[in-house]
């Protein structure tokens, strides 16, 4: 009797307790939502200079251009990326054992990337040593040596990178997707650009691109640490002030509902591509369209599956109609491609073709409120972990100037985000998927995927 009092009284007091669930989450969402303002300013050569204040005791700083594949001619696709791999290797006032010395006593990390449509360059280091770190970029970016013996060394490095690219299959079907959906437009181009036109790069060739790219209104300027917008603004002074003017080059953009079949009967597995025309990054429709590709999500067999999943198309993978699927939105300035790639067993791509659509076409018709709410979490967390470290935040800072003028904070992103409904997610799909002409793209054991007149009639349903 005395132990059934007691153990009365314990509920009773567990369930009069007020609790504080999640509570190990309420610091870190504290600090998303008191962090600093992000600053953008234009300066009179052109740059733009982006600064966030972070306390912590290191600092990122990032240089971002408007250049890339998309701004090369036919004979010079390949020359941004090929760039970065001379970037560090030397520069007129440094031999390349320089900078490894000086990247190695300021404790730094040097980074750099290119797209179609951008390339960036980062240095992470101690606070106290941002101004070396600056110095050492920029005298690498607009002072390289560009060695020719460095230029041969990297040319044997690019090809052997290519060689491993052309064995992906999945980097293979997305530069596919772009041959396809922007056919006849620089947009198409690879960034590491054909072989022949590798061994045709030289010293004059290359300065010749960065005299005429690496400027000052295709700059963007980012710093993300603990320095304030003045010591921000003392580093741009310094180092970044030069009056260059901006060459005008047009930017050709034109989607084809395209199709391309590599058909490799040796492959057990088709790797298919179903992609469409979406807007560009600075559209009103960004988030929607963001919010409709992290609803489809993505699943491998390493993840659960079964007949009690939430997810039909993970339950169609544990049935083996999947290997693989993930959706995908690619923004650019002024173009967008929306879609999802899946791997599928030979004998399983037309069944695993139909779910794909239906589940398209859901996105289309009847999704609803309660289905989101776990997707928009999904979103917010895949933005904190862009901003996680300073590097990437700078580099996301830098992304979003790039495309926007503006960087949001997360607190902004996450109010984007909540605003979002059913509705807009309906709406957006109605208009950019419902009904539409997909580019087909496909690898492998295809035999069996339908022609793509008949993979249209699957982009809409029949409603009485």
């Amino acid at each position: 009797m005395l132990r059934l009092l007691f153990i009365s009284g314990v509920r009773k007091h567990v369930l009069n307790t007020p609790r504080n669930y999640c509570r190990c989450i309420t610091p870190a969402l504290t600090h998303v939502y008191e962090s600093e303002p992000i600053n953008s300013s234009l300066y009179p050569s052109g740059f733009i200079l982006v600064h966030e204040e972070r306390h912590c005791p290191n600092a990122c700083v990032s240089l971002t251009f408007d250049a890339g594949s998309r701004y090369e001619l036919a004979k010079e696709n390949g020359v941004t990326h090929f760039f970065e791999h001379l970037c560090f290797k030397g520069t007129k006032k440094r031999s390349k054992s320089k900078i490894e010395n000086e990247v190695n006593e300021i404790g730094g990390k040097f980074k750099c990337y290119t797209t179609r449509e951008m390339i960036g360059f980062s240095a992470e280091c101690l606070y106290e040593n941002i101004p070396q770190a600056l110095d050492l970029l920029t005298d690498c970016i607009f002072n390289n040596s560009l060695s020719n013996t460095e230029i041969e060394i990297q040319k044997c490095t690019i090809y052997q990178e290519m060689l491993q690219h052309d064995t992906d299959p999945l980097s293979v079907l997305f530069d596919y997707i772009h041959t396809a959906a922007f056919q006849g437009t620089p947009l198409s181009q690879s960034v590491m650009g054909p072989s022949h036109n590798l061994y045709n790069f030289n010293s004059s060739s290359i300065a010749m691109y960065i005299e005429k790219m690496f400027v000052p209104p295709r700059m963007i300027f980012s710093c993300v640490g603990p320095m304030k917008q003045e010591q921000a603004c003392n580093l741009a002074n310094t180092y970044l002030n030069r009056n260059v003017p901006d060459p005008t080059i047009p930017r050709r953009y034109r989607f084809t509902a395209g199709d391309i079949r590599y058909r490799d009967d040796s492959m057990h597995v088709a790797h298919i591509a179903l992609t469409l025309e979406a807007p560009p990054f600075p559209h009103a429709d960004y988030w929607p369209m963001l919010l409709a590709a992290m609803a489809i999500g993505g699943w491998d067999r390493s993840q659960p599956s079964g007949l009690n999943h939430s997810c039909t198309l993970a339950q169609a993978g544990g049935a083996g109609i999947f290997n693989s699927y993930e959706a995908f939105y690619l923004a650019y300035r002024d173009a967008g491609l929306w879609g999802v790639h899946f791997v599928s067993p030979r004998m399983e791509v037309d069944s695993a073709v139909s779910l794909m659509q239906g589940e398209l076409m859901k996105l289309c018709t009847i999704i609803t409120d309660s289905e989101l709410i776990k997707t928009k979490q999904q979103l917010k967390w895949k933005i904190l972990k862009e901003n996680e470290s300073i590097e990437s935040a700078c580099l996301n800072h830098a992304k979003w100037v790039f495309y926007t003028k503006f960087a949001p904070t997360i607190k902004e992103k996450f109010a984007s985000i909540d605003k979002l409904v059913a509705d807009d997610v309906r709406r957006v799909c109605y208009e950019y998927v419902y009904s539409k002409c997909p580019v087909v793209t496909a690898i492998g054991a295809t035999e069996a995927l339908l022609p793509n007149s008949r993979l249209t009639g699957g982009m809409y349903w029949l409603r009485f």
